[in-house]
């Protein structure tokens, strides 16, 4: 179990990349097993909104890879008050099996 206000995880595994040359060079050196997740959990990083051909690929190696949208009525997580906002911790007590639920619009 995991009660409310525990600290559950963070983004600070993260793999970030400026080119397609290292990214693809990382998925060869991954399992095969695991290729298909890691470019699924990949997503496209472009906060200079004025530069649409910047390429930068990140890609979450942590346990917030697992963290499935709940969105504003079922997540259980939520960003840590007045901190970072790539911390998360329970939104309320969670049981053990429960799934773990991120709102993605957060």
């Amino acid at each position: 179990d995991v009660g409310i206000t525990c600290a559950l995880f963070n983004y600070s595994h993260k793999a970030s990349f400026y080119d397609r040359q290292p990214f693809n060079q990382f998925l060869t050196v991954l399992p095969t097993s695991l290729v298909c997740d890691v470019v699924l959990w990949t997503y496209h990083d472009n906060n200079d909104r004025r530069d649409v051909d910047h390429f930068v690929f990140e890609a979450d190696l942590g346990i917030s890879a697992l963290c499935n949208n709940g969105g504003s009525s079922l997540a259980n997580v939520k960003k840590k008050p007045n901190a970072n906002s790539y911390d998360f911790v329970a939104d309320r007590d969670i049981t053990a099996g429960e799934e773990i639920l991120c709102n993605y619009e957060e």
